[in-house]
């Protein structure tokens, strides 16, 4: 081997976790969140910071800033993955023993899970921020018991907007699922990728001792693995924070930048699950404009049942509730 040719590496966690960080106490006396209140919904206003909620739907359904849209699909639960081959062969019988095969009876892979609006409420806090609170049951075959997500969107006077998410679970067959998380979209336009987690390669929750905890810069579109059969790829395990901006860094167009408090995972691609899921062949594909950004507080191991057992159940999503919280901030 060459001279400097790494043999192996090793990673040491500290042990003290870093301290919070504390808002500026020059934002101690900003101007608080303004509120509209319509019959369509609420509309929070704090410097170049613009968030609609629509109360038809209940969800954030905009969010622009100076001026500049963001959305173009706002945060919904997402328990959805396009299947691997481990977790079914999907072009054949039999699956009914595998993940796939419990997946598809819970109407969870071939089409988009379907939302059911559910609570919308807001309120003023003492600090000057204001928290929309909404909910969703969640089911892929218009069961409204199989899930409801509760998620509270709190804007601060200094522009950060801070999602908390509750994700729980009922029914004793509504188990072992292939995620549990958010998914949201991106304008056309958000390819730069840059991210603080494992990487570089696509690691999973049982494959990612060997993806190194650091700092990556990569673009949506280099995300997508191209398997001889389209399906789940391009997954982040242990992230901190992730940055998405445009390919030509617009002066317009505000650098996104997602914080986890304190860990989640995530996949970005131009691609949705079910869109793999449909495809045969990856000439079957078409890439989406928009930037298709998936969070999750868990997310299933991949195991090796496609010729050997499936994943150990450490690895497997039984719990029925899931909690966790993200921060959106922009910078120019």
């Amino acid at each position: 081997a060459p001279r400097g040719h790494e043999v192996a590496w090793t990673q040491l966690a500290l042990t003290a976790a870093p301290k919070p960080a504390t808002r500026s106490a020059a934002l101690a006396g900003a101007s608080p969140v303004q509120v509209e209140d319509t019959s369509g919904g609420v509309i929070l206003i704090t410097g170049d910071t613009t968030a609609t909620f629509d109360r038809a739907t209940s969800t954030l359904s905009s969010l622009r800033v100076r001026g500049v849209e963001l959305l173009a699909r706002g945060p919904l639960v997402e328990l959805n993955r396009a299947a691997t081959d481990n977790d079914g062969i999907k072009l054949w019988d039999g699956q009914e023993g595998k993940a796939l095969g419990r997946w598809q009876k819970l109407g969870l892979i071939a089409n988009p899970i379907q939302h059911q609006p559910g609570k919308f409420d807001w309120k003023s806090n003492q600090d000057g921020s204001v928290t929309v609170t909404l909910s969703h049951a969640a089911s892929g075959r218009e069961n409204w018991k199989d899930c409801t997500h509760t998620h509270r969107y709190t804007l601060h006077p200094d522009g950060q907007l801070v999602v908390d998410n509750d994700i729980v679970f009922f029914g004793a067959d509504v188990t072992d699922l292939p995620r549990a998380g958010v998914r949201f979209d991106l304008v056309a336009g958000y390819e730069n990728l840059a991210y603080f987690g494992r990487g570089p390669v696509e690691n999973y929750a049982d494959r990612k001792t060997g993806s190194l905890v650091a700092r990556y810069e990569t673009s949506v579109t280099d995300e997508y693995v191209d398997y001889v059969m389209p399906q789940e790829h391009g997954h982040h395990t242990e992230t901190r924070w992730l940055e998405l901006s445009t390919a030509r860094k617009a002066k317009s167009a505000p650098v996104l930048r997602i914080t986890a408090a304190p860990l989640f995972e995530f996949n970005v691609s131009h691609y949705t699950a079910e869109h793999l899921y449909a495809a045969k062949h990856t000439t079957d594909l078409t890439p989406r404009a928009e930037t298709i950004v998936y969070l999750d507080a868990a997310h299933r191991g991949l195991g090796s049942q496609s010729c050997g057992p499936d994943a150990l159940d450490q690895y497997k999503l039984n719990a029925k509730r899931y909690t966790f919280s993200y921060t959106l901030t922009t910078k120019r």
